[in-house]
């Protein structure tokens, strides 16, 4: 690899030499410079026809040889034992240097071909080849179907997105933005699909296991946030709880504290964490709520900052370092041990609570819950204790989210206090409100979104410059900025106000 860099190092220093730095335009001759009628009234240029004919025959030109042919059968066979093929008396070398010819005479006509489209200029090669390794990857090493159907998908996504992608994005932002957004996030996509390529199912069930944990959490502050306008910056606290909750009950049985089948009961584990964070949710929603505004803001923080202090405080279980979960939650027919049952469950639980939040928010509690956030001291003149039925939210949002956190800490099986941060509260709210606060999906879109920039932007900024993936906070935090100005009622809003428009 570093012998044919230097070749291309070579290659542009003779071409600079010889005919300038400045690209030279390569025009097309008088036969090819026109149309083809395909069908009525639809026109294709001839050379973009040529370019696909030519693209076809060369990837069936290619699986014949390397598949069909005696040729072929020795590349191969040297690809898997040089020596084994040496030893039969072929001359690996020559072979190969066959094979490295015919790579560079087609990769020649592909720069024939595009050179009348852009034009001939040192360093062209650059991005094609970076985009032909991608092609590769994705494919599949080795493999000539795998290579033509991943050319095929890689030129669908990186067109559809240089072509759509501005006027979307022109929906959250301006158009100046937009214009230059687009084409660079439309660039990322396909590195995006390379990374997913690389990794293996186990990969896609664990970060769908984590997004429907989270999903589960969002959709809980969404029925206080959304339905009942309680903006809490200490949710995150709940998760905590239910985590710790498996994590310690763990831990003692492991150690023989506590009696082995209770400790590693799935059941008893799931119902100390729900009336655990329903507990800490009565306890703290009954005084909390006698606060408004922003001072319910930094009143819920503060509570979660006081348990995550004091889960940093228990050594016992780790402190700062966090706990490990030896064992999992046991179940009778269930083991969270197959991460795809995990998921199963996780799955189930997002949709019984979007389902409850869904029955509560069109309840007469749901209703008395929006009437409070739109006008409190109308709905207590009418014989309403609003204190009651936002507290009764709070309690139950606050059970359903520790929930998410039992299972989220049967995910990870280590669980920290770094869980209960104020910054895992704001980034459920984010959820929350990009996804569309107050709407019943909306929080689980919300959720979507953000697992999937999380785990995929440092990997694209990785592949973009190495070592940048370190500073993935910063275009996150100005994608949160731009949610905010101009997500106003969050994508859910967005679709919405386009439906009507329409």
């Amino acid at each position: 690899m570093l012998a044919t860099l230097g070749i291309i190092l070579v290659f542009d220093s003779l071409v600079h030499i010889f005919w300038g730095s400045n690209g030279i335009s390569v025009p097309l001759p008088v036969w090819l410079d026109g149309q083809v009628e395909i069908f009525t009234g639809m026109v294709f240029p001839t050379f973009r026809l040529v370019i696909i004919i030519t693209g076809l025959l060369m990837a069936v030109g290619l699986y014949v040889l390397v598949n069909h042919t005696r040729l072929g059968m020795l590349i191969r066979a040297g690809a898997s034992d040089r020596t084994m093929v040496s030893a039969l008396g072929i001359n690996i070398q020559l072979l190969f240097a066959m094979v490295f010819t015919l790579g560079a005479v087609l990769a020649a006509i592909a720069g024939m071909l595009i050179a009348p489209i852009t034009e001939a200029s040192i360093g062209m090669g650059g991005q094609i080849i970076i985009t032909a390794f991608v092609v590769v990857v994705i494919g599949g090493v080795g493999s000539m179907k795998g290579a033509f159907v991943a050319a095929m998908l890689v030129g669908l996504i990186d067109t559809l997105g240089r072509s759509y992608l501005d006027d979307l994005f022109k929906l959250v932002m301006s158009p100046g933005a937009a214009e230059t957004a687009a084409p660079a996030i439309s660039a990322m996509a396909i590195y995006i699909l390379m990374a997913a390529s690389l990794t293996g199912q186990g990969f896609y069930l664990d970060l769908a296991t984590r997004l429907v944990c989270l999903a589960i959490a969002a959709v809980s502050l969404n029925l206080i946030l959304g339905i009942g306008g309680m903006a809490s910056f200490g949710h995150a606290v709940f998760i905590g709880i239910g985590a710790y909750a498996v994590g310690i009950a763990s831990y003692h049985a492991t150690y023989g504290d506590f009696d082995l089948v209770a400790s590693y009961s799935g059941l008893f584990q799931i119902t100390l964490a729900v009336v655990l964070s329903a507990l800490f949710a009565l306890i703290t929603g009954a005084i909390s709520l006698r606060t408004k505004g922003v001072h319910f803001i930094m009143i819920t923080m503060a509570f979660g900052q006081m348990m995550y202090y004091f889960f940093v405080s228990l050594d016992t279980y780790g402190g700062d370092d966090g706990l490990t979960i030896d064992v999992r939650s046991q179940f009778p027919l269930i083991s969270f041990d197959n991460p795809l049952q995990l998921y199963l469950v996780s799955y189930v639980v997002l949709l019984i609570s979007i389902f409850t939040v869904w029955k509560l928010a069109n309840s007469r509690f749901g209703m008395v819950l929006k009437g409070a956030k739109a006008n409190e001291d109308r709905m207590r003149a009418i014989g309403y204790n609003t204190y009651i039925y936002r507290l009764v939210a709070y309690v139950i949002a606050g059970a359903m989210c520790g929930l998410s956190g039992a299972l989220l800490g049967n995910f990870t099986t280590f669980i920290s206090p770094a869980m209960i941060d104020w910054t895992r509260s704001g980034e459920l709210m984010f959820m929350v409100i990009l996804g569309g606060a107050g709407t019943i999906i909306g929080p689980v879109i919300g959720a979507v979104i953000f697992v999937v920039v999380e785990h995929f932007l440092p990997i694209m900024m990785n592949l973009i410059k190495p070592g940048s993936g370190l500073y993935w906070h910063l275009p996150f935090g100005i994608i949160l900025i731009l949610a905010v100005l101009f997500a106003r009622g969050g994508l859910m809003g967005l679709m919405s106000r386009g439906g009507d428009d329409e």
